[in-house]
């Protein structure tokens, strides 16, 4: 089985033409999956729509009637979490979460460190 990551960028001034060439955009990606025997799993697609924080997006879905994409607040993108306004708010409160918990494994190993540092050494 393989897997195949793909970006989309869509660009327009107003919400009804972004939906109108996603909307195509996403009917000849699926066309030419099927043509080769692949499946877009629609579950794991994601699209957020990049605006400015005053602006307000009525956009709720993107596709046709077969297949639906909702439009999400936040997306992890090469590992970085982008938000609809391109803001580090998502991306740095993840991290802190992250480095909280590696934190807190480094402090319960450290009586621990100097053992597992001689044992390297030893067999190294």
């Amino acid at each position: 089985m393989y897997a195949n990551d793909n970006t989309f960028l869509v660009t327009a001034l107003s919400i009804p033409t972004v939906l109108e060439a996603s909307s195509v955009i996403l009917s000849r990606v699926n066309g030419c999956c099927r043509e080769r025997g692949l499946i877009v799993n629609l579950q794991k697609t994601e699209c957020v729509v990049f605006s400015t924080p005053r602006s307000v997006s009525s956009l709720l879905m993107i596709g046709d009637s077969d297949h639906e994409i909702s439009v999400s607040e936040t997306v992890k993108f090469l590992g970085v979490c982008l938000d609809r306004h391109l803001r580090w708010d998502v991306h740095i409160n993840t991290l802190k979460k992250k480095l909280n918990g590696v934190s807190f494994m480094l402090y319960m190993l450290r009586n621990q460190v100097t053992f597992i540092c001689h044992l390297y050494f030893c067999f190294y």
